[in-house]
């Protein structure tokens, strides 16, 4: 890269396991030393389920039936889903939708503090008419 002066500075520097140049480096990990790593990280056993409510703002992308009411949505969280609406009548009316969450939570075997979360996504509050299912992971740190 150049600077405003036209001075060149580097910003990255690549060194390959073959090059000399890492033996001036002593945290550089060896490649088969990092793939032995990848392979015994992990999430334990599914905890759960647990329960929580989603209140979204939904957008009409498309009008499946206009006799039954159905529309093709766009849902912040789960993308497009598609569920039967009286108060919508056109492409982009929106509505608040109110969505159940089923959820189990699996802590990685490594690091605690991260997460991996299955939801299973409801149409209903009895958990009945399913909608869609996404796993998400993040980082949780507990109150000590």
């Amino acid at each position: 890269m150049l600077s405003e002066d036209g001075t060149e500075q580097l910003i990255s520097e690549m060194i390959y396991e073959d090059d000399s140049a890492n033996k001036q480096y002593d945290n550089v990990a060896k490649l088969d030393d990092i793939e032995s790593q990848i392979s015994t990280y992990g999430y334990g056993k599914n905890y759960g389920p647990f329960y929580k409510t989603n209140k979204s703002l939904c957008t009409v992308l498309m009008v499946i039936s206009k006799t039954t009411k159905l529309f093709k949505w766009a849902h912040p969280a789960l993308g497009t889903i598609s569920f039967v609406c009286k108060t919508a009548s056109k492409v982009g009316d929106q509505l608040v939708k109110t969505m159940y969450i089923k959820f189990y939570q699996a802590y990685d075997t490594a690091k605690p503090s991260n997460v991996r979360e299955t939801q299973y996504w409801y149409y209903d509050s009895n958990h009945k008419n399913f909608a869609k299912s996404r796993t998400i992971k993040f980082s949780n740190t507990r109150p000590s």
